[in-house]
């Protein structure tokens, strides 16, 4: 989530943890509880106040 905030505040950022999940939308898999891209793009767009849809 740190990650996607310095993103959208500074235009860029890295999460070098993130990504190398096998996790989908709606459930986990394997040792990968959550999907962080999904969880960051859902962030972004309810802080963009409707700004940014899908």
């Amino acid at each position: 989530m740190l990650a996607t905030a310095l993103a959208v505040e500074r235009g860029w950022a890295i999460n070098l943890g993130g990504g190398m999940h096998h996790a989908y939308y709606s459930n986990g898999m394997g040792w990968c509880p959550y999907d962080d891209i999904t969880l960051a793009i859902r962030r972004v767009r309810a802080a963009s106040q409707g700004k940014i849809q899908k």
